[in-house]
């Protein structure tokens, strides 16, 4: 009689949201993820929060190519101690099929000073920011892990959660 009711209670339970037994069988979709990035050299530093959008060569299993745009603070370090914020636009251009891969990403990133004494916020340079490095992005979790060098920033370090 109590395996009778089981029976009865899971036939209901299936048939009241049938979309996720049958959702755990199908492969996850890419809704991109979002990364925090920090880079550091000892006169300059970064940090940003930032969204990889889709794969845009979805049919390829060893190739990922993802628009990129982040958002954070920057901190130099010369003569007097300078804050700003940054924006970047890019592309993220990953190699491997397992949980271990090249990753290459190109960055165009505005700086803009903060102001001083009550100045407005001012753009001071657009620049190229390269990064070459490794990257731990397995099939079946969330997280991400990036590690590698880039110019101007020298060490570049990212924490990414997917979106599935």
């Amino acid at each position: 009689m109590k395996s009778t009711i089981k029976l009865l209670v899971f036939t209901i339970l299936a048939s009241i949201n049938p979309i996720n037994f049958i959702a755990q069988s199908e492969p996850k979709t890419d809704k991109g993820n979002i990364n925090l990035h920090t880079s550091t050299v000892l006169l300059y530093s970064t940090m940003s929060i930032g969204y990889e959008s889709i794969d845009l060569a979805k049919s390829s299993a060893q190739h990922s190519i993802r628009p990129l745009i982040r958002i954070g603070v920057w901190n130099a370090r010369l003569s007097v101690n300078n804050v700003g914020v940054q924006s970047a636009i890019g592309f993220s251009y990953v190699l491997g099929s397992k949980s271990h891969h090249f990753e290459h990403s190109s960055e165009f990133v505005s700086l803009f000073d903060k102001g001083l004494k009550g100045q407005p916020i001012s753009f001071i340079a657009g620049m190229y920011r390269p990064f070459v490095g490794y990257r731990y992005d397995s099939q079946s979790k969330r997280f991400i892990f990036r590690i590698g060098v880039g110019w101007k920033e020298a060490l570049q370090v990212g924490l990414g959660y997917k979106l599935q």
